[in-house]
């Protein structure tokens, strides 16, 4: 299997890890094989960040990326994946190509697409480079599964974890 992923931020990053270690922690569990030493897949990991960062935020998160999965392929992407709604065909279409090179990937290639977001203009370019890739949405649902207006400040986030925010929390026990 071949998966692409994309990550804007370090907690983004988090949320990848634990959810990519979930899903090998059950495919194991459902085959009864070790996942850890037959891993079937390639993992390519693109990085991004739509408002623009310092390289020492780039630097950091594509170290921080290494040390934490065997990604087949880390590649930076600041200057492609962006969220400029409107945007020439032709650069566009120049875009497109770049992030596929740049993974030395064809559109066709990735079986999954892993996104934090689903609606913004960065995202959408990824799913234009890779249009027959399942799209997987992670994230630690804070944010998507709960209304903000029900959180009480005064309670402990912890009593609104996804599974996904739990196995972070295990993940670095």
């Amino acid at each position: 299997m071949v998966r692409v992923c994309g990550v804007f931020g370090t907690w983004q990053l988090m949320a990848l890890v634990a959810s990519l270690h979930q899903e090998r922690d059950e495919r194991e569990r459902a085959s009864e094989i070790n996942t850890i030493d037959a891993y079937p897949g390639d993992d390519y990991l693109i990085l991004y960040e739509t408002a623009g960062v310092p390289d020492e935020f780039k630097n950091v998160l594509h170290d921080l990326a290494a040390a934490i999965w065997p990604w087949k392929r880390i590649v930076p992407a600041f200057d492609l994946v962006t969220n400029e709604r409107r945007m020439p065909q032709h650069r566009y279409d120049i875009a497109l190509r770049s992030i596929r090179e740049r993974l030395g990937l064809t559109a066709d290639t990735p079986d999954e697409l892993w996104v934090c977001f689903l609606t913004r203009p960065a995202e959408k370019a990824l799913f234009e480079a890779f249009p027959r890739a399942s799209i997987i949405l992670y994230e630690d649902g804070a944010q998507s599964s709960i209304e903000l207006f029900l959180i009480n400040p005064h309670k402990p986030l912890a009593l609104f974890k996804s599974s996904c925010a739990a196995s972070i929390a295990s993940f670095f026990s």
